[in-house]
């Protein structure tokens, strides 16, 4: 039945509009088609596809259709990696780091603070994974776009679904590599301009010309793929650049890709299992409470779509 009760002032994300709420649900029938990309390559790929039309039919086409779970910024609703950069436990991974300075990449600010909690200068600095935390590191905190009290906590964006349509476009059993080259240039730019804007508007004279000129050579050189150019490796590194703070989708990414593809990723220092881990382990809650809950599941164990 069609229920036809509007929305309350409790809708705080799309404020009772129907058609971005139809959006959403077909990005997200996208990024789970794509999550069966091991099962069927060819099958998930075309589902896909036929979702990020859908998709963008209905109006999920640019950022001003992203899901975004807001925070007011207030002592009771403040974004959590805030609390996080208050006690020191957000900083930047040395792999990550190393990535965005080798390529000159204009996020690094948007991303990270050169200051620590107590505003000392840290520098663009990442965190060797698997070594202790200090306060040595780039911290994500209140100057950065993901890490003020009112940064709104990323669900479902138009930047991934791009990226999911260029995926699935090289999947296909013909790849539509032009496809792929189009949908991966646009999700890197929009993604770029929305963490970037804020900062360049903040900026004046030569800094912000500096800055603008920054971002406009990332664009020409790394969202400028052509169907000659693009590949596999080039797409999911600058996804998982982009996915920063969606890090559970880039963590199904990497496992749908056997933590061969981005081709840059390496097990922790000290690392207590000699292979990455590919699923999480049920809490002692739903084992105390449920005694249908399976035994023996070890950290290394493949889900069923990993298989």
């Amino acid at each position: 039945k069609t229920s036809t009760l509007p929305f309350g002032s409790e809708d705080v994300v799309y404020k009772g509009s129907t058609s971005k709420w139809k959006g959403l649900a077909y990005a997200l029938l996208a990024r789970y088609n794509n999550h069966l990309s091991k099962r069927d390559p060819v099958g998930s790929a075309t589902k896909a596809l036929d979702f990020v039309n859908k998709a963008v039919t209905a109006g999920f086409s640019s950022n001003a259709a992203n899901f975004l779970f807001p925070y007011d910024g207030s002592s009771d609703w403040q974004n959590p990696w805030f609390s996080l950069f208050q006690n020191n436990l957000i900083v930047a991974s040395k792999k990550f780091m190393d990535v965005l300075k080798s390529t000159n990449d204009p996020r690094r600010i948007a991303y990270f603070q050169d200051v620590d909690v107590q505003g000392n200068s840290v520098g663009f600095v990442g965190k060797p994974n698997g070594s202790p935390i200090n306060a040595k590191f780039s911290p994500v905190g209140p100057k950065t776009f993901y890490g003020k009290k009112n940064s709104p906590q990323f669900v479902s964006t138009y930047f991934e679904l791009k990226f999911i349509e260029a995926e699935a476009a090289l999947r296909l059993a013909t790849p539509d590599k032009a496809r792929a080259a189009t949908a991966m240039n646009e999700a890197i730019k929009s993604q770029i301009d929305l963490v970037t804007t804020d900062l360049k508007n903040a900026m004046s004279g030569a800094a912000k010309v500096a800055y603008e000129a920054e971002i406009a050579a990332y664009k020409a050189t790394f969202a400028n793929e052509t169907a000659a150019t693009i590949t596999l490796d080039k797409l999911m590194t600058e996804k998982r650049k982009a996915m920063f703070t969606m890090n559970l989708e880039s963590w199904v990414d990497v496992r749908r890709h056997d933590y061969l593809i981005p081709s840059n990723i390496a097990l922790p220092l000290n690392a207590k299992l000699p292979t990455f881990i590919r699923r999480g382990l049920y809490t002692e809650t739903s084992k105390s409470r449920n005694a249908n809950t399976p035994t023996g599941v070890k950290l290394q164990d493949k889900l069923w779509w990993d298989q």
